[in-house]
Parts: structure tokens; sequence; C-alpha cells
């Protein structure tokens, strides 16, 4: 713990011990001609997007199956669509299911690609289109010539293509390289937010936290890092409450993300005080910090002096926050890691 006071701060901070039938309808659609002056157009275009977006929806089954047809068997596919017979991967990569052929045998290499297919699609999804990330999908299928399909609203991207890459064997060599690369050249983002969607009671909203960069470097790069990550692809509690003071969370439902993530990190200075709102680590001690952290109920300025370091404030969702309350601590999971340059609404 960080010292002793007489209100026994420390002992609220520190660290906690850790059969479906599925006939798919394929549809495509046409896009409108272009002009010259396209942007006479932007509005139409941009319409249709919004549209097309409001059509998409997760795949949410464990197995994929479809009988094979030709282009003259469909009125509604312009194309010749293979045979699948695939069933879903047990974990996800970044809230995207991967599908596997059950002819594949699945390598670690494989896994390695998926992961990064699915960083890709996910900030696409995110920063791009606006769409929920959880309509995108992955499949590894044998030798078919789709890249990628949209099975009714869900939408479905060839791990083998992006295998094929010629560059992609490159890169796979710097993969042990890539935590010293990202913290030597700064690839994190400035400022990015936090969704986390919780079953507490009567709950309507989610709570949003936004991390600023600047204000706990090593900090909010290492939780960059925990939430694009399987930490918290199995629900956990907010497992110490204490009302008027703060709320803690950060233990992974599943033991194993608990042992890849017990590395500790040192400490920041403390350049933010914690106020009401803001998000901190919890701690054993001086440069202890791990995965768990607190959200302060009221101003605690004072500790600010035992070295609580805030990287980040809710923008949304305080009073869902509010409502969590011992001995029963409600569920919490990541539902999204909102990317980059993503403002909370």
């Amino acid at each position: 713990m960080r010292g002793r006071v007489r209100l026994n701060i420390g002992d609220f901070l520190t660290t906690g011990r850790p059969s479906t039938d599925n006939v798919q309808h394929i549809e495509s659609t046409v896009e409108r001609d272009r002009m010259k002056n396209f942007r006479r157009h932007q509005l139409e275009d941009d319409t249709d997007m919004r549209t097309m977006i409001r059509t998409s929806r997760p795949y949410v089954h464990s197995e994929f199956n479809q009988p094979e047809y030709s282009r003259n068997e469909s009125n509604n596919s312009c194309e010749a669509v293979p045979a699948a017979n695939m069933i879903r991967y047990k974990d996800q990569f970044y809230l995207i299911p991967l599908y596997v052929d059950r002819n594949v045998t699945l390598t670690d290499t494989m896994i390695d690609q998926a992961k990064q297919l699915a960083w890709v699609l996910a900030g696409l999804s995110t920063c791009v289109f606006k769409m929920p990330v959880e309509t995108m999908h992955l499949f590894r299928d044998i030798d078919s010539a789709r890249i990628a399909f949209n099975s009714n609203g869900a939408l479905f991207f060839n791990l083998r293509y992006f295998e094929q890459m010629s560059t992609l064997c490159q890169l796979l060599f710097l993969v042990v390289l890539a935590t010293a690369f990202a913290r030597s050249v700064n690839v994190y983002p400035s400022t990015y937010c936090i969704r986390f969607d919780t079953n507490v009671k009567n709950a309507i909203k989610p709570i949003i936290i936004n991390i600023t960069q600047s204000w706990a470097p090593l900090g909010a790069n290492h939780l960059f890092d925990v939430i694009n990550s399987q930490f918290y692809a199995v629900p956990a509690a907010f497992f110490r409450v204490v009302p008027g003071f703060v709320v803690q969370f950060g233990i992974s439902g599943d033991p194993q993300q608990n042992k890849i993530w017990n590395g500790t990190i040192v400490d920041d200075p403390v350049l933010m005080s914690n106020t009401v709102g803001t998000l901190s680590y919890a701690t054993a001690g001086p440069d202890t910090r791990t995965t768990q952290l607190f959200i302060n109920y009221v101003n605690n300025t004072r500790l600010d002096l035992l070295g609580f370091a805030p990287l980040g404030i809710v923008t949304t969702g305080l009073d869902t926050a509010n409502a969590i309350f011992n001995p029963t601590p409600g569920r919490i999971f990541v539902s999204s890691a909102i990317l980059p340059n993503h403002i909370a609404e």
C-alpha cells in the first residue's frame, strides 16, 4: 500500500485477489451510376450508407452452414456461392468472432493474422463507418473465391486473403517486438474512449470513460493494450464498492487473462487531481499498477498526495456507476473499445 492515513484509505484502494438451421439468403445492391461531379450526390450517398448500416447486425450462432448454388440458381446473387460448413473459434479478437471451416487446421500464425485483421476492421467500423463492431466477422475457408460477403446484415471477411498479403510475412517477424516498438515510437493514441456495458439494475446508459495520454502516459498506454486484448471478453465484477468514495474493478472473469496481465508498470507522476468521475489505478504499493482501476465517486483530492495518478474521466454514465452497491456488485464487460479520436456523445 502507498502509506497509511487515519481514514485507512489504502485499505480500500489496494488491489484485489484475484443447433441451428442456417439457410443463408444472399443479396447484393447495384451502386448507382456515378457522375463526374459526384459531390452533387454526396447527400444521397450518405443516406444510403446510413440505411445500410442500420440493417447490419451480428451473427450470433456458433456454426455457419450454407448450401452451394450457382449464379443461375438464385436471382438475388451475382456470384456462385460455395458451400460453407464453419464453426466459431472459442475466442474473439477485438470483439470480432472468427468462423473456421471444419476441414481447416487453425495454426498460431493464423490466429496472429486474425488479430491483425480484426484490429483493422474494428477501427474501420468504429471510427470510419460509425457502425457496431459486433457486425464484423472473420472467416477462414479452404479455397473459395470469396473475399467477403454479407449474410443478412452480418459482414464476413476472409482471413485467407489477408494471409496472402505479400508484406504480411515480414510484419509477423515484428510481433515479438510490438510492445517495445509501440512504447519507443509512441503509436498509442493521445486520447481515446472506453465503453463499459453493465447489468446494473435500471441503468439505461453505459459507462464511457475518456482517457487522456498526457495525464498519465504509462497508465493510459497500458490500459489501451488491456482493453484491446481478451481481458474483458468474459464478464467481470465491480468487486469493491464504497459509497461516497470509489467503485473498483479490473479483475478479469477469465483467470488465464489475470495471469497474462499480472505484470506491473511503474508509476506516473500525479498531474491531475482525483476529482469526481476521474479514473485511477489501484495499487499495492509504489510501482505496482496492473489492471485494477477505480472511479472516484466524489472529490478525493487527498489521494493525490498518496500517488494515485488519474488517467481519464467518466463522460457518460456516472449515474450508472453510482447505482452499483454492495454486497451484490454488478457485472461489467467491454462491449466496444472506442478507438482513437472518437468523441463520446
